[in-house]
């Protein structure tokens, strides 16, 4: 083998050996880059598991708040109809005192309104 036959060999053997190097750093960054897509997988597992918690906890909560928003509002609506009957009984009866106070100051009784 001459010299020059010699210097090809030894400069292939020396590119084998670069691309074999670069081979193990791609497989290396090929390992780092599973493991942590593994772990991002795991964490999006955990994180949506949360959220469908959340989901269904806001959804009751919204429903009750809706029923408590509910019930406020017929309470009110009753609590004002209570209000205007009693306002108008009282008109009603203070009326009625009137004129039954002018019939017994006409007869010359008190009154007791």
């Amino acid at each position: 083998m001459g010299p020059a036959k010699a210097d090809r060999n030894m400069e292939l053997l020396r590119c084998m050996d670069h691309l074999q190097s670069q081979r193990l750093e791609v497989a290396k960054a090929i390992k780092e880059e599973e493991a942590e897509k593994t772990r991002i997988e795991q964490d999006m597992a955990v994180l949506q598991s949360r959220l469908a918690h959340i989901k269904e906890s806001l959804q009751k909560k919204v429903a009750a708040q809706a029923e408590y928003d509910r019930v406020l509002e017929e309470t009110q609506t009753a609590y004002d109809r209570i209000v205007q009957s009693s306002e108008a009984l009282l008109d009603i009866l203070q009326r009625e005192c009137s004129a039954l106070g002018s019939t017994e100051q006409q007869r010359g009784q008190l009154t007791a309104c």
